[in-house]
Formats: C-alpha cells, sequence, structure tokens
C-alpha cells in the first residue's frame, strides 16, 4: 500500500461559500468548519492547513478535560471553530483528541513492511509519522520490541488496520495498575463464549462491565472500546470494560446541512464506490471522477456531508502527494518571506499543511513546543542546526516539505535518501538531484532501488562519500 501526505490545498471554505457561489463577490466574513486531522504544529494549533487560535476553545483528550499542552504533533483531532476569509487562519471552539489504541507490541515488522503488530492490530507507519519515546535507551521506531507499550494515534478502518500518524512509547512493560485499550469493530461473536474479535485480537469479555451496549449485549458491527489490566496472552485479551463508541457505528455524527472537512484512509474500493474509515461513501461531482485513481491504503482528505438519507456524501477528495526524498544536514539557510529552508543546496518549501517539529534533547536542551523555521539557526557552517526533512517536488516544481524535525547534530555525514533514477558514469540522480560519485567505488545498485547517500557538500555541489543500497 502506498500512503500519501497531504499536500497544501487551499480549504474549500463550506457551508457559506455554497451560499455565496452564484456570486462573484469575495468571503468576507468566518465561516463555522468541522474538521478532523493531523497536528502539524503549534502557534496556536494548526490542523489541515489552517492555523487556529485557541485562546477561547475547550479541550478533550480521551474523554477527559485537557488544555493545549496535552497535544502533541501528528495526533489526529476533531475540531469545531471558524476560518477566517484568508482560508489559513481561524478560531477554534473545541479540540478533541482520542488514540486509536495503547497496548502491548507483539510484533516489529518495521524492515519487512513498515508495520508494528500491537495487539492483533496492523500499525502501518510511513515517514511522516511521528514518534516519541519516553524510554531513553529507545530513540527511533525500528528499536520498539515485543512487550513495550505504545500509544497509537492516526486513522483506522476499524478491522484491525491502523495508519499510524504518531506512535509514542509509553512504557518497556506493562506494570501494576496499568491499562490497556483499543477499539475496533466486533467481528465473530459468540453468546455462548462471550467472546468476540477485534482485527485479529480475540476478546473475552466475560468478566467485564459492558457500558452503552445495546440491550447490554455484544453484537457483530458493533463499533466499541475494549479495555483490560493485563497484556493479551496467546491472543487472547481477558476484557475489563467494553463501551459503546459513540453511537456504535463508524458514521460520522454531524448536522445534515453541515459540511465538513476529514482526514483518513481509503480502506475499499469498488467499480462504482469505496469506503472512507471503513464507511461507505456516495461519490459525487469531482470525488465521483476521482474513483479511478483511488487505492486501498491511500491517505485522503475528503469534503463531505449528509444527504438526506444520512449517508456520507463526498464532492471532493484531496490525495495530496507522498514524501519522495528523505534529507539530513546542516540548514544552508532560511528565508522567512517566502518561507523556504535550504540543505544541501537544495530551496524547499515549508507551509502550514508541513508537519513541524523540535526533537533537540542533548546537552539540556528542551525542545521547543512553537517550533517554526524561524527558529533555525543558518549560518551555513557546522554550526548551523541539523535537520531531517521529508519532501515531494509539486507540478510546478517546487519542493515541498511534508515533515522537517530539528535534530541533535550525530556529528556524522550529511545525508540523501532516494530512489535512482539515472546512473550516468560517475553521476548519480536522486529525484532530480544530481550527485558525484567519482571519488568512490559505488555498490552494484540499478535504477530504482532505494539507496542512502552520504554526502560531502564543502565544494558547494553533492559529493558521495559512501553509498548503501536499501
Amino acid at each position: 500500500m502506498t500512503y500519501f501526505k497531504l499536500s497544501a490545498s487551499a480549504l474549500a471554505v463550506s457551508l457559506a461559500l455554497a451560499s455565496t457561489a452564484c456570486s462573484n463577490d469575495p468571503v468576507t466574513t468566518t465561516v463555522a468548519k468541522t474538521t478532523s486531522g493531523i497536528i502539524t504544529g503549534f502557534g496556536s494549533v494548526y490542523v489541515n492547513g489552517v492555523e487556529y487560535e485557541t485562546t477561547n476553545a475547550s479541550f478533550s483528550l480521551d474523554g477527559a478535560s485537557g488544555s493545549e499542552s496535552d497535544l502533541a504533533v501528528g495526533m489526529v483531532v476533531s475540531l469545531k471553530g471558524e476560518v477566517n476569509p484568508d482560508g489559513t487562519t481561524g478560531n477554534a471552539t473545541t479540540i478533541e483528541f482520542a488514540d486509536e489504541i495503547e497496548g502491548v507490541v507483539t510484533a516489529n515488522n518495521l524492515a519487512i513492511n513498515a508495520s508494528l503488530t500491537v495487539m492483533g492490530q496492523i500499525v502501518t507507519t510511513s515517514a511522516t509519522t511521528i514518534f516519541e519515546s519516553k524510554v531513553a535507551t529507545v530513540t527511533s521506531l525500528d528499536q520498539i520490541l515485543s512487550g513495550h507499550i505504545v500509544e497509537i494515534s492516526g486513522f483506522s478502518d476499524g478491522a484491525g488496520n491502523i495508519f499510524a500518524t504518531r506512535v509514542e512509547l509509553k512504557k518497556e512493560a506493562l506494570g501494576i495498575g496499568d491499562e490497556v485499550e483499543l477499539k475496533g469493530v466486533i467481528s465473530n461473536h459468540n453468546s455462548a463464549t462471550s467472546r468476540f474479535f477485534l482485527g485479529a485480537l480475540e476478546v473475552d469479555y466475560s468478566g467485564a462491565t459492558l457500558e452503552g451496549l445495546p440491550n447490554g449485549a455484544a453484537v457483530d458491527g458493533l463499533y466499541v472500546e475494549v479495555k483490560s489490566d493485563a497484556a493479551p496472552a496467546a491472543n487472547l485479551l481477558m476484557a475489563t470494560k467494553v463501551e459503546i463508541e459513540g453511537d456504535g457505528d463508524r458514521d460520522m455524527d454531524f448536522e445534515g446541512d453541515e459540511e465538513i472537512e476529514v482526514e483518513g484512509m481509503i480502506t475499499a474500493v469498488g467499480a462504482d464506490s469505496a469506503s472512507f474509515n471503513g464507511m461507505p461513501m456516495v461519490l459525487v461531482e469531482d470525488a465521483l471522477k476521482d474513483l479511478a485513481v483511488l487505492s486501498v491504503g491511500q491517505m485522503v482528505k475528503i469534503h463531505a456531508y449528509q444527504d438526506a438519507n444520512g449517508r456520507l456524501t463526498v464532492k471532493e477528495i484531496d490525495m495530496g502527494q507522498d514524501s519522495e526524498v528523505d534529507m539530513q544536514g546542516y540548514v544552508n539557510s532560511v528565508d522567512l518571506s517566502a518561507k523556504t529552508i535550504s540543505i544541501l543546496g537544495q530551496t524547499i518549501h515549508v507551509n502550514n499543511s508541513t508537519i513541524l517539529m523540535d526533537k533537540r534533547n542533548a546537552d539540556g536542551l528542551v525542545p521547543e513546543r512553537y517550533f517554526n523555521i524561524d527558529d533555525l539557526s543558518a549560518s551555513n557552517s557546522l554550526s548551523s542546526d541539523w535537520i531531517e526533512v521529508d519532501f515531494y517536488r509539486d507540478d510546478s516544481g517546487l519542493l515541498i516539505a511534508t515533515k522537517l524535525e530539528r535534530e541533535n547534530n550525530p556529528g556524522t555525514s550529511q545525508l540523501l535518501e532516494g530512489d535512482v533514477e539515472v546512473i550516468n558514469g560517475p553521476t548519480l540522480m536522486i529525484y532530480g538531484l544530481s550527485i558525484d560519485m567519482s571519488g568512490i567505488t559505488p555498490p552494484a545498485m540499478n535504477v530504482g532501488d532505494k539507496v542512502e547517500v552520504e554526502i560531502d557538500f564543502t565544494s558547494g555541489a553533492m559529493v558521495a562519500t559512501n553509498i548503501t543500497v536499501q
């Protein structure tokens, strides 16, 4: 499956735009907005390309009252508020966060298919997945082990597949008094044994408290959250609580005349239909034209409303772009007016949809929560900040950052990672970028191979000092 990071597209300003569609007059008032998406940065909160002020907002995290300081980059939130006429700023009134799963890792498959198995659920990661660790000895996703406790935020199809936008390693093992929890749609329910499945995990609810279930009983197709005070054993979880999620289905609950914007995952594609986060969609207008290019696992943003029959009706789909290349190195320069940074001589644009995060923690440094490119030190030397940036090239040829992280300076070579496009004698081309290999004996590689190239940039050109085929 191929997952896409959303590009910076102008927001389709919802209901009020519809009322002015017959006029050429510009929108001059704020517009009510219901949206769901990834937090890409703070200052106050960036969601779906809009910077929302949160001064008067209320916050809910996993059903409990919270504050903006409880939120983190990579979390998927539901937000209500207003968007200003500029389409890029607004004011939030409510922000809600709920994780998809907090539980025990049973397998790390990152080297095979970029996924973790967490209590019977397949958690797929991508280049833009944010990782944070509360375990000092674990600093990257590939170091996660079976038995570790993780919290996953992202998009789920309810049937055991989750696309992770954020993975937080909470602890090395489940402790006394700890609790695990996961959401999903009940399948293979057996009333005689009081068991059902969530994804590939079997759940025994014979000793559990049941809350909000219709007629006090579990049934197939019901969307629930399950909690337990013990890790699964032999793929069986002994539930302590089973409670209905929302109204028990995965339909979106919103007013019939309200238009929403939601990020999520295409979970099924048919000849004349598709599903989004496990929910059937009615495709109309431009969205119907996009059906031919949709694929299962693709990350999209939908513009939708509820029709007279209560169905999720989608009129527009933003499919965005994939992150094609990863660079790590020193910041050459920053242009605040153009909102660009330069690394290894390449000018890369940053926008409201770029995931921005400060991960420096060495030598007593405290990461900057409201991190932006104006925080970067760029002296075009070894004293510059070290960053990692994932990016793609848009239709006009500009390089657009999907994720930019400021990191501890590793004191190693600068890096470029991507797919080989051309091998022409001593010249290697990756995503249109030219690399001089004349000073090394390169490994055997072919067009299409993914490689990591260690770069010497002292001459102002990219010179390879080592190449690893991945």
